[in-house]
């Protein structure tokens, strides 16, 4: 008789071939839509790439068409400009992903193509075969390991075949799409007959296969529940039957089996407390012996070793069982301080102390001796007290710091040895150290030093403005380089005492560079300063026997054709002859001698220059070509466009460049050339803030006969020459030129092969000033008041009778009190005073400059000229800087003096 099992089995099966034969007679239907699909989709996909193509192509043709319509279409260039312009369009057009153009000429020739680029590539061949047996339409073709369908024609103007072809996967994409929802609606129809099987199996099947495997558990002594689930009609009584009847059964055996699992957790808890043991007692010994310093455990109360990890038997020799029956002592120097007893004293310490830490002298098992910190520390653990012990083998380290305190000690007696001052602070500028010398000349002691910064110490000043000094060793600091003090630097010592110093400062780096410090290094130059002053002063002495004598040779030339002139005037006057000639050799002889006092005055304090920004080029080759004109000696000049700019007085610059190239020409007397070259050079300077100034250089080369090395030294003296028919005083008048423009000059000479000078001046940022331009000299239109202050009578008689003559009226002063009585007397009349002319120097009275500083109080706009004997008094080069109009330098022609009152009035 057949079982509800077997009968429920069956009843599936049926249900489930249903399902399949339902889905079997719906497949043909379903593969037949699907065909007729396919061809629609096909045909479409073609019709689209032959629209497309036919699309690409049009402009192309209107182009054409255009070029015929203009009657250019024979033209070459026009036509390869179409088809170039037309192959780079097509070349970029990409139809969706894949689709792109190709261009094949009927020659076999691969005008443009991206799945072949040579003739005799693989597949190109049959490709190529199906384009010329059809000559327009659609083409499937292999390349690129992909099939491809390709709308083509050919194109008569080209003579080629042009078509547009894409992957076949791509464009028929919308097959694969239909496939895809066809696939997706077979999957539903089969689910839904999945659900109506899994439906049966779950309401009828399951229940009985539940139940009766719930039987055959109870049958192997298995009283567990029965497994949750939906149980309808009988299924659902017998369930319940079921289910009551194994329930005394299952309590019974449920009190046996907790009783059983009672006795297990306590076995599983008990293995798991020995484990846990175990693996701290692992962990204990991993811990203990992985330091490298070696670990004791004492007894706290005897001292005793009870325990050492593996690092003390590696640094001291021992094997454990030997070790544990040493006392302290057994591994000590064992002669004080390191012996047993300071050790058992130094372990009593630890625990009544606290912990202690010091250097020990340990003995290894061999006799050997080295260095430990041990440090002790008492603790208690399982009601026991103990003592650990920690011990690092410092014998490197000892040794490294008694090197170091050993070349500590060398470096403090080198110190105190060198005949230098040595300061060294830290990066905040603060003293660590001074030698002896350096306390000697700042008057502190080290240990008073230490800690103060270092201009406390270190107190430095300007010898000549009595300004402080910046501090080196921020200099330093903040540039990171070797610094030198300037010049007429004064160290003030504690005491007030003052040194003159010469000093340098340096930064100390460490290994990796970095600056952690720095130097400072300095010697008393007070003595040598005193030495070089006396010996400054010899100098001078003999400078000036030579000079007097070159001076009284010059006036007394000068003075005898003054006076020989002036003489044969009288005599022709008197004849009534025309004395007009002698007279104008007599003024030309003046001028000589205010030129010689010039270069005096200039040689004696410089004279200050009358500067303005100019560009140094032209007044180089003026001046040089000037001097050259006629000679047998040419000049070459090397100076580059982008010169810099220089503050100079142009006056005293050309005169400079013409002393030097006149000697280079008087060295070749046979003719050759002078080399002048000029170049921009940055250098090193203490008087910047970055420590750079910028300079053009001037190089003067000749090829000359040289100088004698013994006259080297002294060609920049007064009145020193070599040759017959110099004067002396031009190189020195070069040397105090360029001194005042705060600029070098330097000479290098070799007999025999020409001598070379250096000139180096400052350059400047300033633009240059546009020049004025001159105005003609011209007689005043009204008859202007002029007041007239000199303190030498002369001088006011010559004055007064050049004003005179040129329509003014003149008022005199002797002195500059007088001066301003009159002035004040006239102002506010109805003749008041419109100019004034004052001598800047009266000995023995007030002078102009206090004067007009003085009438300047009665009236601010007063107009005056400052005159002076002193051409290079510096209120004469800078008069404009005092509120006077103009300047006149004695001696000076009638022509000066209009020039200076028609700038002052006007």
């Amino acid at each position: 008789m057949m079982t509800e099992k077997k009968k429920a089995s069956l009843r599936t099966l049926f249900l489930l071939a249903m399902s399949l034969l339902i889905i079997i007679l719906s497949l043909p239907q379903f593969l037949s839509g699907r065909s007729l699909l396919h061809t629609i989709i096909s045909q479409l996909g073609t019709e689209l790439l032959t629209e497309k193509l036919g699309a690409l192509v049009q402009p192309i043709d209107r182009r054409y068409e255009t070029l015929r319509r203009v009657g250019l279409e024979d033209s070459a260039t026009h036509l390869d400009e179409i088809k170039k312009t037309a192959l780079d369009t097509l070349s970029a057009f990409r139809y969706k992903q894949t689709g792109s153009v190709f261009v094949i000429s009927h020659e076999r020739a691969i005008l443009l193509s991206r799945e072949f680029t040579q003739a005799g590539e693989s597949g190109f061949s049959p490709f190529f075969a199906d384009l010329t047996k059809a000559g327009e339409g659609i083409v499937d073709y292999q390349a690129n390991g992909g099939r491809r369908l390709a709308a083509f024609r050919f194109y008569q103007p080209w003579q080629s075949y042009i078509g547009l072809t894409i992957s076949r996967d791509e464009l028929f994409a919308a097959q694969d799409k239909f496939l895809q929802v066809s696939i997706c609606v077979l999957a539903v129809a089969v689910f839904i007959a999945f659900l109506f099987m899994l439906g049966m199996q779950h309401m009828i099947i399951a229940p009985v296969l539940t139940l009766t495997r719930f039987a055959g558990k109870v049958i192997q002594g298995d009283f567990q529940p029965a497994d949750q689930g939906r149980f309808v009609l009988e299924l659902a009584t017998l369930k319940e039957d079921i289910t009551k009847m194994v329930d005394t059964l299952r309590q019974q055996m449920q009190e046996k089996s907790d009783q059983l699992a009672i006795i297990r957790e306590r076995e599983r808890e008990r293995d798991k407390a020995l484990t846990q043991l175990q693996e701290s007692e692992q962990r204990y010994r991993a811990i203990y012996n992985a330091p490298s310093e070696a670990i004791f455990i004492h007894d706290a109360a005897t001292g005793a070793m009870l325990d050492v990890n593996q690092s003390m038997l590696e640094m001291f020799g021992f094997p454990l069982d030997e070790v544990l029956r040493l006392n302290i002592g057994d591994l000590s120097e064992g002669s004080p301080p390191y012996s047993q007893q300071e050790a058992v004293e130094k372990v009593k310490m630890a625990i009544t102390q606290g912990p202690q830490l010091f250097a020990w002298h340990c003995r290894r098992k061999n006799g050997a001796l080295f260095w430990g910190e041990v440090a002790l520390k008492h603790t208690r653990f399982g009601g026991s007290h103990y003592v650990i012990a920690v011990v690092r083998d410092i014998t490197e380290r000892k040794t490294a710091e008694q090197a170091l305190a050993a070349e500590k000690e060398r470096l403090a007696v080198t110190l105190r040895s060198i005949g230098d001052g040595v300061i060294t602070t830290d990066t905040s500028g603060r003293v660590l150290l001074l030698n002896k010398v350096a306390e000697e000349l700042t008057g502190w002691r080290q240990e008073e030093a230490a800690g103060l910064p270092l201009p406390e110490v270190f107190h430095i000043i300007n010898a000549k403005t009595g300004e402080k000094c910046e501090n080196p060793a921020d200099k330093v600091l903040s540039s990171g380089n070797i610094i030198a003090l300037a010049n007429h630097t004064v160290l003030i010592a504690r005491n007030g005492a003052q040194h003159h110093i010469a000093d340098s400062g340096a930064p100390i780096r460490d290994p990796e560079s970095r600056i952690i410090g720095t130097v400072l290094v300095f010697r008393d130059v007070t003595e040598k300063l005193r030495y070089e002053q006396e010996m400054l002063k010899v100098i001078k002495l003999e400078s000036v026997g030579v000079l007097a004598g070159g001076i009284a040779h010059d006036f007394n030339n000068i003075l005898t054709a003054i006076l020989g002139n002036i003489n044969l005037a009288g005599l022709h006057a008197s004849q009534g002859k025309d004395a007009t000639a002698l007279l104008n050799d007599a003024e030309k002889a003046c001028l000589r001698a205010r030129n010689l006092t010039q270069q005096l005055l200039t040689f004696a304090k410089g004279g200050s220059p009358v500067r303005q920004v100019s560009s140094i080029t032209s007044i180089i080759r003026e001046s040089a070509s000037f001097v050259l004109r006629g000679s047998n000696v040419s000049c070459r000049f090397d100076i580059p466009e982008d010169l810099w700019l220089v503050n100079i007085d142009q006056g005293q610059i050309s005169q400079v460049i013409q002393n030097i190239v006149i000697n280079a020409q008087q060295a070749m007397p046979r003719g050759g050339t002078v080399t002048i070259t000029c170049r921009n050079r940055t250098m090193a300077s203490v008087d910047q803030a970055d420590g750079f100034a910028d300079f053009i250089e001037i190089s003067i080369h000749d090829t000359g006969i040289g100088i004698p090395e013994k006259y080297v030294d002294k060609i920049f003296d007064p009145y020193f020459s070599s040759k017959q028919e110099g004067s002396g005083l031009g190189l020195a008048i070069c040397h105090s030129v360029i001194h005042n423009h705060d600029g070098h000059i330097q000479v290098r000479s070799k007999t025999g092969e020409g001598t070379s000078f250096t000139i180096m001046l400052p350059a400047t940022k300033q633009p240059v000033k546009p020049e004025q331009p001159q105005e003609e000299l011209a007689l005043p239109a009204r008859k202007a008041r002029i007041l007239v202050m000199d303190d030498e009578e002369i001088v006011r008689t010559v004055v007064t009778g050049m004003l005179q003559h040129l329509g003014y009226d003149v008022m005199l002063a002797e002195n500059g009190e007088e001066a301003i009585e009159i002035y004040t007397a006239a102002y506010g009349s109805a003749q008041p005073i419109d100019a004034m002319i004052v001598d800047l120097t009266v000995p023995g009275a007030m002078g102009g400059l206090e004067a007009f500083r003085r009438i300047q109080q009665i009236n601010g706009h007063v107009k005056a000229i400052v005159s002076s004997g002193y051409s290079n008094d510096a209120v004469l080069a800078n008069y404009r800087d005092h509120g006077f109009r103009a300047a006149l330098c004695k001696p000076f022609r009638i022509e000066d003096i209009m020039r200076a009152l028609q700038q002052t009035l006007s």
